[in-house]
């Protein structure tokens, strides 16, 4: 059994139940920090963790109005001179091993600043070390290349930022219905998207087996899902993956488009008048011989190749629902070169470099 694919597909039924049972998820912490004042949010973690950041900031804003800066925890230094008074902390680790995340919440609380862990149990050493620690419902996924606790860390921010806002007045309940109306609507499509992604992929898989480089664009909220599934494919493969915004591969970048580039190219939104420049992308990437697979959110690209998701119709969803169908691409690809996602590549690599405790 691919026990990745598995794993992925257990997603429909996690964001339901996350969904469904976001009170209970979040009562402790809103309790805790009801009248707290904030007026930046950080939210720090490496790899998976730094892209759920990146998926859930846009959707924490509008509900608590307030900016929102996902960083790695090796770059915090860059807010040395920004004036700390109203931060908000929030590390993130799914598996709470993370040794940068680890250290850098033992260096906030040593200056008697508040931490809130998002990880994937009460007794993580990043949940101990913490000051409250919300755990992460998604159960074991005991293989390297993390899809559901990255899913369940992007959407328990967005759950705790809606029950905090809503509590403290800052998230109208227009906003509040609207994103848990998407949220439902999300989670009941996401058994259509693996299925239809589940097609593309062994219509796709063929002529990627021998693929050198692969890219990902995309812009806008579905960036965060961009770069969590370039780095799916890039941990399950073995091959270079870069994933770029769309607006600046278009500045320079696409002078390394040639007969050897595969991209994967996740559209704006139908009503977006970057669509039409995306479909004028593909079209020059075809005339010099690369590799286009377009993949959109309820519009068809009319493209070979091509991939139409069922949509949520929340732009602010977007990376939810791109990330899906490049996970299950990690998943079946890799399974196709003979690689087992369920082993390490390196296992002694994390102890050597002390990147996990």
């Amino acid at each position: 059994m691919n026990r990745m694919r598995g794993y992925i597909e257990e997603q429909p039924a996690l964001v339901r139940r996350m969904v469904d049972e976001r009170s209970s998820l979040c009562a402790d912490f809103v309790s805790r920090f009801l009248n707290t004042p904030v007026r930046r949010i950080v939210l720090f973690g490496s790899g998976s963790s730094n892209h759920a950041a990146r998926m859930a900031k846009p959707i924490l804003e509008r509900a608590l109005g307030v900016e929102v800066t996902p960083i790695v925890p090796t770059r915090i230094r860059e807010l040395d001179y920004v004036d700390e008074t109203g931060l908000f902390w929030f590390a993130i680790s799914q598996s709470g091993i993370s040794t940068n995340t680890y250290h850098l919440i033992r260096s906030l609380r040593a200056r008697a600043i508040p931490v809130t862990a998002v990880t994937g149990g009460h007794d993580t050493p990043v949940a101990r070390c913490a000051d409250c620690s919300v755990a992460l419902p998604c159960g074991e996924e005991d293989i390297g290349a993390k899809t559901k606790g990255q899913v369940a860390s992007a959407l328990a921010l967005i759950l705790l930022g809606l029950e905090w806002g809503r509590a403290r007045g800052t998230c109208s309940d227009a906003f509040y219905e609207e994103m848990i109306e998407s949220l439902s609507m999300l989670s009941d499509q996401m058994e259509q998207s693996l299925r239809c992604s589940a097609a593309w992929c062994d219509q796709v898989i063929p002529q990627l087996k021998g693929a050198p480089h692969l890219y990902v664009l995309a812009k806008g909220n579905a960036q965060g899902g961009a770069m969590e599934g370039a780095l799916k494919l890039l941990e399950t493969t073995y091959r270079p993956v870069t994933c770029y915004e769309f607006e600046e591969y278009l500045h320079g970048i696409q002078n390394a488009l040639d007969e050897k580039s595969w991209i994967f190219l996740l559209m704006p939104d139908a009503d977006d008048p970057d669509f039409d420049r995306a479909l004028r992308l593909i079209r020059f990437i075809d005339s010099v011989g690369g590799h286009a697979f377009p993949i959109s959110r309820g519009r068809d690209t009319g493209w070979p190749d091509s991939l139409t998701l069922p949509t949520a119709g929340s732009e602010l969803l977007a990376s939810f629902e791109y990330v899906l169908p490049l996970q299950l691409l990690s998943a079946t690809l890799s399974a196709a070169c003979g690689i087992d996602t369920a082993k390490r590549r390196y296992p002694d690599f994390y102890a050597m470099m002390e990147s996990k405790l």
